[in-house]
């Protein structure tokens, strides 16, 4: 990667907020790490990343799972 590749790539990143380690998403879902892992086990809950053996979460992708949960009446659950 060229030098003004590097800086275009932080650039367009550099306004992105910092993933989130499980705890600060636990957190930030009223839950507990353990349900986080859970979800994941199950294939619900929001989007993550693996790194390695790390897993972190894009908190846009937090905000939007948050939003595709809203319902109008207990009909729709």
């Amino acid at each position: 990667m060229n030098k003004s590749t590097a800086t275009n790539l932080s650039i367009s990143r550099g306004t992105r907020e910092p993933v989130w380690n499980e705890h600060k998403a636990a957190n930030f879902f009223g839950q507990s790490v353990m349900t986080l892992r859970a979800w994941r086990r199950i294939g619900k809950g929001p989007k993550f990343l693996k790194l390695g053996r790390s897993v972190r979460y894009a908190p846009e992708d937090c905000y939007a799972y948050l939003d595709s949960c809203t319902v109008k009446s207990t009909s729709e659950v």
